[in-house]
């Protein structure tokens, strides 16, 4: 797999944008090109292909059943991850295939009926069928919350151990729009045993810049950049983009400068600007090593060196009678400046536990690690915090491993 390569990686550029362009439409659902005109989409892949893209991404960002009901399809998100993976491998000449898992549309917040356990299964789907169907890699890609990712990233691990995956963000600004900032994306994707991290879309490479660099400077594993070709501009009634290939690439280089082990396009980009991209990647030379980083532990919103939270951590316990009101009020009272949170959770079950770490992130920023009462509480609260843990008490190795936790 190229992953491994010591050479900066160059993944292709816009598949929904491109297919519009060329005027390929389909009854709503843009998955089943993969089976209504598979040609189209085979073309697509065999002109990225032939402009030098080392990944091709497959035409599978909404193939997950919560993005498929809207079009009465939810049954088939297996079915259409696998076709385009086929109609990748294809039109792509042998080129390896990242699975592209695009979000979910559905914001975890508390009181959403779904829940980040929901997620993993929902992203288990597509994920399971695309591995069986030769996938290489898996691309959880302009994802705008931590927590989304997370479930998807796990998702990958327990159906598809064999793959790298490679998770990226769209910003607004400097942090995700459910506020997470990119130190918190790179240890979470890092203690997941990512490949890469990155970011895409979030308009062009001039707005992508700044937080790029922020975050190469706080990932410890390599990272990738895939902007627009600018930010859109509707004209004459359609969705146009400003930069053509010549000014997309112009603007490139400062990315591989700040660390970019691997590059490609977003929306607006074409099988043009790519191979311009590739004489760029090729002059750069082999991809920088990340810069070395302290372990870390995290939250939705804050990321903390392990050493530091050992030291600094605000000491609490869930007693056996409290409601899940108290354990708010606890939170509330206690953890405001807090830098980190040592939550004793032993007493506590899993009818407080579970809504309590579910609406976590809306009153404390603060990084949590747990002492619990065995191993099988361990491996449910992990699963159910939306962050990077450390983790007191009888917890096994295996359940450490699966969640990227550490143990104090």
């Amino acid at each position: 797999m190229p992953i491994q390569s010591h050479k900066r990686l160059l993944f292709d550029g816009s598949m929904g944008a491109l297919l519009a362009s060329r005027g390929h439409f389909t009854s709503g659902c843009p998955e089943m090109l993969n089976l209504e005109k598979p040609e189209a989409i085979c073309q697509v892949h065999a002109d990225y292909a032939a402009a030098g893209a080392d990944i091709l991404k497959t035409n599978s960002f909404g193939a997950n059943r919560l993005k498929l009901a809207g079009f009465s399809l939810e049954n088939r998100a297996g079915e259409l991850a696998a076709a385009a993976v086929g109609v990748a491998r294809r039109g792509g000449g042998g080129k390896p295939v990242a699975l592209s898992v695009g979000p979910t549309g559905v914001v975890l917040q508390p009181g959403c009926p779904t829940t980040a356990l929901d997620l993993i299964e929902v992203f288990a789907e597509p994920i399971r069928a695309a591995a069986q169907a030769g996938a290489d890699l898996i691309l959880i890609e302009t994802m705008l919350d931590m927590a989304e990712a997370r479930a998807a990233m796990l998702a990958a691990r327990r159906e598809a151990p064999g793959l790298p995956i490679a998770v990226s963000y769209t910003l607004e600004g400097s942090r995700t729009l459910m506020g997470n900032p990119t130190d918190v994306l790179a240890t979470v994707a890092a203690r997941l045993g990512a490949s890469f991290v990155g970011l895409n879309c979030s308009g062009g490479p001039g707005e992508l810049l700044s937080p790029f660099t922020a975050l190469a400077q706080a990932s410890p594993i390599p990272v990738m950049a895939m902007p627009n070709a600018g930010i859109p501009e509707i004209i004459d009634g359609k969705t146009t983009f400003p930069m053509g290939p010549q000014a997309f690439a112009s603007a490139m280089p400062p990315f591989m400068e700040a660390g970019a082990c691997a590059v490609g396009g977003c929306c607006g980009t074409t099988p043009q600007h790519i191979a311009l991209l590739r004489q760029l990647v090729d002059a750069a030379g082999d991809k920088p090593s990340p810069l070395p980083q302290p372990d870390r532990i995290c939250s939705a919103r804050a990321a903390l060196p392990l050493e530091t939270a050992r030291r600094q951590a605000l000491s609490l316990a869930l007693e056996s009678d409290m409601s899940v009101d108290d354990a708010i009020d606890l939170i509330l009272d206690e953890t405001p400046g807090a830098d980190a949170v040592l939550l004793d959770v032993s007493a506590a079950g899993d009818e407080v536990i579970l809504p309590l770490l579910a609406e976590m992130p809306s009153y404390c920023a603060a990084p949590l690690m747990f002492s619990v009462r065995d191993d099988a509480q361990a491996a449910r609260v992990l699963a159910a915090y939306a962050g990077i843990a450390a983790v007191q008490g009888p917890v096994s190795p295996n359940t450490l491993q699966q969640y990227g936790a550490y143990a104090l």
